[in-house]
């Protein structure tokens, strides 16, 4: 045997050593073989049933809700008024609930890391603790007209995320019954990204959201309508309006259509509600948008959103589908250069 082939040989077996000592590393906790299980954190029968997906920690608290086939995010707040201004409902990215949904669903090697006593102390020395719930709720109105609600819990599962930044998360299945029994798990960290309270990662950024599309595309677009309002300095109000229309087949059309479906943010932030009245589609008194905009779809349905100005900043106030009387209206920041590529078409 030559010494180059020995040599090989030598090299194999430590190499051989060394990944067996990385896995073993991997699998052990105190010196104790780990057991590995092959799971998923939703039974994917449940999937299609779906319609709440709610997240706390804490007295945080983010839901996203299904109705008419679209999602939505809700974000409790302090009380600004009254029990109704408690609550900002934007328009969810599907895409977005989506990637959540198949991320909990898929199979995932697990390791057990406990299953006896101690499981709560040990979520305590971690940095942070969620609890995700998947349900489906039900909504009936009560004898006194008042609404209730019938919720059946897929899957609430509690989240840890480690202190000591390694790629993994800690995770439990609730257990209300026996908290201090409650079997703890390590996986790989592939949804960490997801305990997000930001409204700006849950919502629908588009200026013209899937929501108020109703599933239409470019091609469902007939007319489009630009108002821009000039305001009467001396009071503060809308004095007049100048409205310009395009329609199907003329030569600005299909790219007006076009930049107004691909316009987005990402930035959305609740508005006050001195400023903007419920529903976001009429100012206060003291507060007149520079323009509106709207689609006209070919079954005469119409989706809209009014730009206000301050200063040099733009907002976009989309219409809010989703009961906006009892909604906090929500803004999406926009560029001036949008704005201006958003106008340019009328003015050709």
């Amino acid at each position: 045997m030559n010494k180059t082939f020995s040599r090989t040989i030598l090299y194999a077996a430590s190499f051989v050593l060394l990944c067996t000592g990385i896995i073993g590393t991997a699998v052990k906790r105190g010196g104790k073989n780990l057991k590995e299980v092959q799971t998923a954190l939703l039974n994917p029968k449940y999937v299609q049933d779906i319609n709440t997906i709610r997240l706390t920690q804490n007295a945080r608290e983010l839901t996203l809700f299904k109705d008419g086939g679209f999602w939505f995010v809700r974000i409790e707040r302090q009380a600004l008024r009254n029990a109704l201004d408690s609550a900002s409902v934007f328009p969810a990215d599907s895409r977005q609930v989506d990637t959540l949904i198949d991320t909990f669903r898929k199979v995932r090697k697990m390791y057990i890391i406990s299953d006896r006593g101690g499981s709560e102390a040990f979520f305590i020395h971690n940095d942070a603790v969620f609890t995700l719930d998947f349900a489906h709720t039900d909504v009936n109105k009560g004898e006194q007209g008042g609404e209730r609600s019938d919720e059946r819990v897929f899957s609430s599962l509690r989240i840890a995320v480690p202190k000591n930044g390694t790629k993994t998360l800690h995770i439990a299945s609730e257990s209300k019954a026996d908290t201090k029994r409650t079997r703890v798990y390590a996986c790989e960290d592939d949804a960490s990204v997801f305990l997000n309270y930001n409204p700006s990662f849950w919502a629908d950024g588009k200026l013209i959201p899937d929501c108020l599309r109703g599933g239409k595309g470019e091609n469902d677009v007939q007319k489009l309508i630009l108002r821009e309002y000039r305001s009467d300095a001396a009071r503060g109000h809308a004095r007049d309006a100048l409205q310009r229309t395009l329609v199907a087949g003329d030569g600005a059309f299909e790219s007006a259509v076009h930049t107004l479906f691909e316009a987005r943010t990402a930035q959305i932030t609740p508005m006050q509600i001195d400023t903007v009245q419920a529903g976001g589609a009429s100012a206060a008194a003291d507060e007149t948008p520079v323009a509106s905009f709207s689609a006209v779809f070919a079954d005469g349905s119409e989706a809209s959103f009014s730009v206000y100005k301050r200063g040099t900043d733009y907002s976009a106030v989309p219409e809010n589908p989703y009961n906006p009387y009892t909604a906090v209206p929500y803004a999406l920041s926009v560029s001036e250069w949008t704005y201006e590529s958003l106008i340019d078409p009328f003015r050709r």
